[in-house]
């Protein structure tokens, strides 16, 4: 009872605190009153003529019985009296006056005491609308008894006809009432569920956009039935949609305008610390300059003790003084002094005279560089001459040009000089050199290389890429220059043809700049750098095999910003890893899938606490009795406004993003807290399985929380597997050893999972403690048509019985699947043959299913 009055309450306040409900729910409730009010009062008229009708008959009646028993004298006067209270009750009425003429014209009068005779003679008389014949009713009859004629005039007093009528109206007043309430409660109903609420939520939405303008996609609403206000509903959306999209573009349009600007201020500050070099520098020059003047003017003082060379030059060419230390110049030694310089030496010095302003030269001897200073003297007709040995200084100056402009490893140009390069396309307006291209070039899992072969051999490896590229560009473009030979700088001209630039972006990085290639020359060199590069190679007595991933933007006709070039290269590589492909040319397509990946990174950060992430349950089906083992966790994303997002699409995301420690710990809390729940629900020897990532393997707190979370569960550790990928192991041994031992120390199991696809050695299989090795489902697919995959698998299988571990076969999908491994004696089964993951529950009642056809099985059999 309590409840209901609650609900009413609240349906009164959202009905009442709404006012434009209560503007429409009190012009109902006016209007049907109103309209009822108007067909109420002919009603009211025609049942007072019914009354007034039903009166007349009835005391007609009466009145005739009563002069057929009595006649029209005397003896019904008396009756009158005697019994008036009996022809009330007879008539329902007042009769206050009574006259009959007969036809012999004899005249009888009778009236109530009350009324005097002057009355009862005038009542009949009287016209219609005197106050007296309006509150009162008279009737005329004619009627013949026993061969007279009567004519009888009867006043009645009329409060009962107008109680009658009054009790009517009330009751149909009461009735009306009610009518409009239950109307207007009604409508009030539909006004609340069908624009009510939907109002409420969309101001609520727009509230919440107001409130939080950087995330309206949580505003969306739900699709109200099909009318204006779900039209304005699906406006809302549209326009909700429209600005999260906007938002997210101008995000992407931020993020890359500061990383730009990052740029633009690393390139002003490291300009600024050049020209700051440049200016202190020139400082020191002009100081020079007028040390060197000095030192001219005083040669006559001290010339000997110089250690520069200082010479002295008439304005006729003749060398006037030199001293020892200018002996070391070529030029002086086969001059005597005395002697005349060449021509163009002799025009020079007239022109410095003439002009009268020293001049600095940098000049070359052999291997020395000098700075030659000449300081002329018109009045005097000679030109001072003073040279500083640079050699040393220049030498410098070049090695530092040479590693701000080139990579130090591989000697190709560095980032900086290739974004210097792009940057000066950029501001040339000639046809021939719009179109460009960048080819983006990233090694696959060099960190691996460098962490298992050490840093030394990772920079022989990064050498040998160099190399390949440089000789697939030369072997694709024998014309091509690649602009390698000086550092890019306010000095130095890049001659632009047809050819390409090979630069070393960052750790394991390249990118390649074409210029005057069309697109499929374009891609025809990008797939023969890329099948050079995946031939294998020998490092330490291993042979290896490098993977690639690239990525290739167009710049055709100048349609493009080329700022935006290798962006477009970097996403198109970036969409090549995440698509498993080798080479991808970028495209407006791939430019959604980027803004779709950068979504999905936002939204992937709070999934987990919005209860987005599910896991899923695949069994493991022992080979030989097909009992159930256990069952392997695995996670799935029902993204609330794209749909089911697979893990092979948001789990890289996950690992780009450092997020995979906060996924895994979840998972591992909720496939513990299911199997709790199981293992009290006839699944007591029930194994969980669960992948560990390996960003979660390099936390030094791995193992404190892998016991705290099996501990809280209150699962047997005994039932926990966590399963491990090869490359995973493969870092850093002794040190995975250890932790491995810790784990395995908790009492749980542990699994290599995908085995066969990484390094599959059988000397550091035997070093790790694992008791459980999966065959990688690639092997599984096709065991039943190449012969190669069968031999991996049975190969596999006897290396675990080797080992003393349990084997696991992923993807069996058919009975010939099945049947093979069963004859290689393979322990347990997972895959679609059985049963695709599923959703807790489901898996629940497919276990049940699956025990009951077991124990079904085994008792036909036996």
């Amino acid at each position: 009872m309590k409840r209901s009055m609650d609900s009413i309450k609240q349906y009164l306040y959202e009905v009442v605190g709404c006012k434009l409900c209560s503007q429409i729910t009190l012009t109902v409730f006016i209007s049907i009153l109103a309209i009822e009010l108007i067909i109420l009062i002919p009603s009211v008229v025609k049942e007072h003529r019914r009354l007034v009708s039903e009166l007349d008959h009835r005391t007609e009646n009466h009145v005739r019985a009563l002069i057929a028993q009595h006649g029209a004298g005397l003896q019904l006067s008396r009756h009158l009296e005697q019994h008036q209270q009996e022809f009330i009750s007879a008539t329902g009425t007042n009769l206050i006056a009574l006259q009959v003429v007969t036809n012999a014209e004899d005249t009888y009068s009778w009236f109530v005491s009350s009324t005097s005779p002057q009355t009862v003679a005038d009542m009949f008389q009287q016209g219609e609308n005197t106050n007296w014949r309006q509150k009162h009713i008279v009737f005329d009859w004619r009627f013949g008894i026993e061969g007279i004629d009567y004519a009888v005039y009867t006043a009645l007093i009329s409060n009962s006809i107008q109680a009658q009528v009054i009790g009517y109206v009330l009751r149909i007043l009461g009735l009306i009432i009610i009518i409009s309430l239950f109307v207007t409660v009604a409508t009030s109903l539909i006004l609340r569920n069908r624009v009510l609420k939907p109002l409420l939520a969309l101001r609520n939405a727009l509230q919440l956009v107001g409130d939080d303008p950087e995330h309206p996609e949580h505003a969306s609403l739900p699709t109200p039935t099909p009318n204006e206000l779900g039209d304005v509903v699906n406006f809302f959306n549209r326009l909700i949609l429209k600005q999260y999209t906007l938002l997210t573009n101008l995000h992407l349009k931020e993020d890359a305008l500061a990383k730009n600007n990052s740029q633009l201020e690393s390139w002003v500050e490291e300009r600024t610390e050049a020209l700051q070099v440049a200016n202190q520098s020139l400082l020191q020059e002009v100081e020079a300059r007028k040390i060197a003047q000095k030192e001219v003017e005083s040669i006559a003082l001290f010339p000997m003790e110089d250690s520069s060379p200082v010479l002295r030059f008439s304005v006729e060419g003749q060398l006037l003084f030199a001293n020892p230390a200018s002996q070391k110049l070529p030029a002086v030694k086969e001059l005597p002094e005395g002697g005349i310089v060449p021509k163009r030496w002799l025009s020079f010095f007239q022109k410095i005279i003439a002009a009268g302003k020293a001049r600095k030269v940098i000049m070359r001897w052999k291997d020395s560089i000098y700075d030659v200073h000449f300081v002329p003297f018109p009045d005097k007709g000679y030109v001072n001459t003073y040279a500083a040995d640079i050699t040393r200084e220049k030498h410098n100056e070049e090695r530092a040009n040479r590693l701000a402009y080139f990579d130090v490893n591989t000697g190709l140009p560095n980032r900086v000089q290739f974004f210097d390069l792009i940057n000066q396309y950029g501001h040339l307006g000639h046809p021939a050199y719009q179109n460009l291209a960048i080819i983006h070039l990233d090694l696959e899992g060099f960190t691996n290389f460098n962490q298992v072969f050490g840093q030394e051999n990772g920079d022989r490896i990064l050498q040998i890429c160099s190399e390949r590229i440089v000789s697939a560009v030369h072997r694709f473009d024998k014309h091509c220059q690649e602009c390698m030979g000086a550092p890019i700088g306010a000095s130095t001209t890049i001659t632009l043809s047809r050819g390409a630039t090979i630069a070393r972006m960052g750790a394991d990085e390249f990118a390649i700049l074409l210029r005057n290639h069309t697109a499929e020359e374009t891609r025809e060199l990008a797939d023969s750098v890329e099948q050079l590069i995946r031939q294998p190679l020998t490092l330490k007595n291993q042979q290896i095999t490098l993977d690639v991933a690239l990525g290739i933007a167009l710049h055709p006709n100048g349609h493009q910003e080329i700022t935006d070039l290798f962006a477009n290269a970097l996403s198109a590589t970036q969409e090549a890893k995440a698509q498993g492909k080798r080479v991808c040319v970028y495209s407006s397509k791939i430019g959604e899938h980027i803004q779709r990946r950068n979504r999905l990174s936002h939204d992937l950060k709070f999934a987990a606490e919005n209860g987005e992430l599910e896991l899923h349950y695949q069994p493991k089906i022992g080979a030989v009795c097909e009992s159930l083992h256990g069952a392997e966790a695995l996670v799935r994303w029902n993204h609330p406004a794209l749909g089911s997002i697979s893990p092979g699409e948001f789990i890289p995301i996950a690992e780009q993003n450092g997020l995979m420690p906060v996924i895994g710990q979840w998972v591992l809390e909720t496939a513990l807290k299911q199997a709790s729940i199981w293992q009290q629900e006839e699944l007591a020897d029930f194994e969980i399985a669960v992948n560990l990532s390996a960003q979660q393997f390099q936390d030094e707190r791995l193992v404190q929380l892998v016991q705290e979370t099996i501990r809280r569960s209150g699962v047997s550790p005994a039932r926990v597997e966590l399963e491990l990928t090869e490359s995973m192991l493969m870092v850093d041994q002794q040190k995975t050893i250890d932790l491995l031992s810790r784990l395995t120390d908790l009492g749980l199991k542990l699994a290599i999972d995908d085995f066969g696809t990484g390094y599959s050695s059988l000397s550091y299989l035997s070093r790790f403690p694992v008791d459980t090795l999966k065959i990688d489902r690639s092997f599984i697919k096709d065991l039943a048509h190449k012969a190669d995959d069968r031999n991996i698998a049975k190969t596999i299988i006897q290396l675990a019985k080797t080992q003393n571990m349990k084997i696991v076969a992923e993807g069996v999908e058919s009975r010939e699947q099945l049947d093979l491994l069963l004859g290689w004696k393979c322990d347990l089964i997972q895959g679609y043959y059985y049963s695709k993951p599923l959703p807790g529950k489901e898996f629940y009642q497919w276990s049940q299913s699956h025990m009951q056809r077991t124990r079904s099985t085994m008792g036909q059999s036996a």
